[in-house]
């Protein structure tokens, strides 16, 4: 085998090896071509991924020729630029800057930051509508001209049934006799002051006979 050959395929069973560890899978380099290309839009997140999906596959065709093809392994399959790419590819892929982990690390950061565009524009609908609310809640309401009416004027009637009480309640006239005023007074008070004036008189009489 040709020393580039040589060179061609050593670097690519690293690169294969290290297919086969991240994926779990026999298929290796096989496999990740295989992810790539399930991926249409991964052009939209990392530019030079047709590029070298189209590398990755010829270099797939040409280790394959060199192990199964009788006579390949005598004449150069590859250039050096060919091994310089290779050798670029597996860096990446230690490094995680390859096609497949820089189409999946882009394409988190864009969602990442459509979802905080979202967000701010939320914020500001919120916010327009508690400013809305807080003028409105500045905003003292009218009250309606009907609901303020004048206390209800006292009908006359009671008043004038206040003028008769305080008439019947006037004191008793100077003029009126002892019997208006007995009469005026409860049976069980008058037979009260009926006797203690008896009483008054007998003590006044015994005290006139003894000192005759």
């Amino acid at each position: 085998m040709s020393a580039l050959n040589d060179i061609f395929m050593e670097t690519y069973k690293e690169i294969d090896k290290h297919c086969r560890d991240m994926f779990v899978d026999e298929k290796g380099l096989g496999r990740y071509i295989e992810e790539m290309k399930n991926i249409p839009d991964i052009g939209k997140y990392y530019h030079k991924a047709k590029s070298a999906l189209s590398r990755l596959s010829e270099y797939n065709r040409i280790r394959n020729s060199l192990v199964y093809d009788v006579g390949t392994s005598y004449s150069d399959m590859v250039e050096q630029s060919d091994i310089t790419w290779l050798v670029s590819f597996k860096n990446s892929l230690q490094n995680c800057t390859d096609p497949l982990s820089a189409y999946r690390r882009n394409k988190e950061n864009r969602a990442s930051k459509n979802a905080k565009n979202t967000n701010y524009i939320i914020m500001d609908i919120d916010t327009d509508k508690v400013n809305v609310s807080n003028e409105y809640a500045n905003t003292t309401p009218e009250e309606p001209e009907h609901i303020i009416e004048s206390a209800p004027k006292e009908p006359e009637y009671i008043a004038e049934s206040v003028s008769e009480t305080v008439t019947e309640a006037e004191p008793l006239c100077k003029s009126d006799n002892a019997i208006n005023i007995l009469s005026r007074i409860k049976p069980g008070v008058a037979i009260c002051i009926i006797l203690s004036l008896g009483i008054v008189g007998g003590i006044i009489s015994a005290l006139v006979t003894i000192f005759k």
